[in-house]
């Protein structure tokens, strides 16, 4: 049996710079079980933040196949392994595992029209947080009193 009943494809924008690129990303609907709702969450969390499994693998010091399995729902994290994801994606435990829930749609409708645009919101605040600053610090512009301006105006 398919762990993912249905699954649906939208398009991502990557930043970078040049042209806009589009890639597809499958967002996949996950099962009725927590665990395939947890799976679902670490595959899109990882999505998101646009880490390979390889790469991610190796922040999380397991194997590129293991962390597959824990993608696709065969194998289950351990706590420890889940507080390693917590750390590298810098979220709590707890933010984790709200978002394994709402992921899945077990939360309901009321609850995730209120908190959407606030995870949005903070998800936005992180990543803006990890690129460097590009505002160019300035001095405002000194103000000459109305009597300088008409002097050097009016060369009085």
């Amino acid at each position: 049996m398919n762990v993912f009943a249905k699954s649906r494809t939208k398009f991502a924008h990557s930043e970078h710079p040049g042209p806009p690129i589009r890639s597809r990303v499958t967002v996949k609907v996950a099962g009725e079980t927590p665990m395939e709702q947890l799976a679902e969450a670490l595959r899109l969390l990882r999505v998101f933040h646009d880490i390979s499994q390889t790469e991610l693998a190796d922040r999380l010091q397991i194997s590129k196949s293991f962390l597959s399995e824990i993608e696709s729902g065969k194998k289950e994290p351990t706590l420890q392994l889940l507080s390693r994801y917590a750390t590298e994606f810098e979220i709590s435990v707890s933010s984790l595992l709200f978002f394994a829930e709402g992921v899945a749609g077990t939360a309901s409708r009321d609850t995730g029209r209120r908190f959407a645009p606030k995870i949005l919101k903070l998800l936005d605040w992180i990543a803006a947080a990890k690129e460097p600053s590009q505002a160019v610090e300035r001095k405002p512009a000194k103000r000459e009193g109305s009597t300088a301006r008409k002097q050097r105006r009016f060369g009085g």
